[in-house]
């Protein structure tokens, strides 16, 4: 059945039931486990199990719909012991995505990418110009970061840490545009002195460019 709730000031419209339900008729019996066997090998089900099967089929929560589950729904089924909840209600859930993008600017993009954290999480990596996104995240507000940046690059469009809503079936997007420069030359130099004459030797590097001029001030 359809229930419809409001969370994080958000409608919420998801669907709830009983675990191992995944015909929908409000109860689990044998043709719930033979529907989810018949899915755990490739075979056709019914056609409402298509939609109901990833959140009523998967009884073990391990991610998978297959024949653990057909096992334990059909000893439910008989009144024989299992190891999960099978038959308890499941409460409605209401999730989305956040899809983070990035642009670029400048000459000199950061090649080694960056990391997506959400709440504290580093959920993805991400490239320069690139896109990702994080999926099933319960509706809500969260703290969405573009870090792992370059000590020359900054992010020009906003601030490095924003809040994202994700609302039920929805994607939540964002994009951070990092702009990165050149490090500076480091100047330096080596010398040698023999009575009043002194001889000067550039040493100084530039680890991502070319130097193309040199000034120096001796203060004399």
């Amino acid at each position: 059945m359809a229930r419809i709730r409001e969370r994080g000031g958000a409608l919420c419209v998801s669907v709830s039931g009983l675990l191992g339900d995944v015909t929908g008729d409000g109860a689990v019996n044998i043709i719930d486990a033979q529907q989810i066997a018949r899915w755990s090998v490739g075979l056709t089900v019914l056609p409402q199990v298509y939609e109901r099967i990833p959140d009523f089929g998967d009884v073990n929560g391990d991610g998978l719909v297959n024949i653990v589950d057909a096992q334990q729904v059909a000893r439910w089924s008989v009144e024989l012991s299992v190891l999960y909840a099978v038959g308890e209600p499941i409460p409605p859930r209401c999730t989305g995505s956040i899809r983070v993008v990035t642009t670029s600017e400048g000459d000199l993009p950061d090649a080694d990418g960056f990391v997506v954290v959400v709440d504290g999480y580093q959920l993805a990596g991400i490239g320069v110009d690139d896109d990702v996104t994080m999926a099933n995240l319960v509706a809500a507000d969260y703290e969405t970061t573009l870090a792992d940046l370059a000590p020359t690059c900054t992010i020009t469009n906003g601030s490095a840490t924003r809040s994202v809503s994700v609302l039920d079936g929805k994607a939540s997007s964002e994009t951070f545009t990092v702009s990165c420069t050149g490090a500076p030359p480091a100047a330096d130099f080596t010398f040698s002195a023999s009575n009043l004459d002194v001889t000067f030797t550039d040493v100084s590097i530039d680890n991502d460019g070319s130097i193309v001029s040199w000034s120096w001030d001796f203060g004399d």
